[in-house]
Order: structure tokens, then C-alpha cells, then sequence
């Protein structure tokens, strides 16, 4: 089966500290993967899966105050 996940750009998947939507998508998706499925993870370019990677921004943002109200609300922690 194909299926696409796609997480929040707030925080890599899986996150390196805190980020539980990230972390679930992260196992969610492994496992799908292990089970044998086609999966197609949407997120951060900095994130780690078994699954295809499809790299919707480069890094995570890091904090939703700076993804948010930022003066440059998409340029988050990527440099180029």
C-alpha cells in the first residue's frame, strides 16, 4: 500500500528532545515501512527514516514563536 506522512516542520522526525507529534509520526512510519508498505514521509530535510523522504524545508523550525511571528516567518534555522 502507499501512504504518506506528513509532520509538523516545527521539529526534525524523530526529534532530538521534546516533539510528541514527531516522534509518533516517526515510529508510525517506521513501522509501516518494516511491514512492508511503499511510505512517503513529508517533512524537514533534517529528518531520519526508513521511509522515502520527501523534504518539504531543509531544517526544522525549531519554535513555533519563531516559525510564527518572525519578521522572515520561513527561515527558520537553514542557512544557506
Amino acid at each position: 500500500m502507499k501512504i504518506a506522512q506528513v509532520a509538523p516542520l516545527i521539529e526534525a522526525v524523530p526529534p532530538k528532545l521534546y516533539g510528541g507529534t514527531e516522534r509518533v509520526v516517526a515510529y508510525l512510519t517506521d513501522a509501516l515501512v518494516e511491514l512492508g508498505h511503499e511510505v512517503t514521509l513529508f517533512a524537514s530535510g533534517d529528518s531520519q527514516t526508513k521511509a522515502k523522504l520527501s523534504s518539504v524545508w531543509p531544517a526544522h523550525c525549531g519554535s513555533i514563536r519563531m516559525c510564527m511571528i518572525s519578521s522572515r516567518p520561513y527561515s527558520c534555522n537553514w542557512k544557506p
